[in-house]
């Protein structure tokens, strides 16, 4: 049985992913174009985002990332 539509993708404000869901969003996405270890370094970077002083500490962690 159905119980419902979704008129909203998951992950849209009235919807938004929970912090599992999000990483492995974001994982997906990434998947095509970055090595595991890559990711879990954007993945760090991104984590601590609201605690940062400055945004160059964020392009410094993604300087390091090449595209595969």
């Amino acid at each position: 049985p159905v119980e419902g539509q979704r008129v909203r993708a998951k992950g849209e404000i009235d919807d938004p992913f929970n912090d599992t869901e999000r990483s492995e969003k974001i994982r997906q996405c990434c998947a095509p174009v970055l090595s595991p270890g890559q990711f879990e370094t954007l993945a760090s970077a991104l984590a601590g985002l609201r605690e940062l002083r400055s945004v160059r500490t964020m392009t410094t962690a993604l300087k390091g990332l090449k595209l595969h």
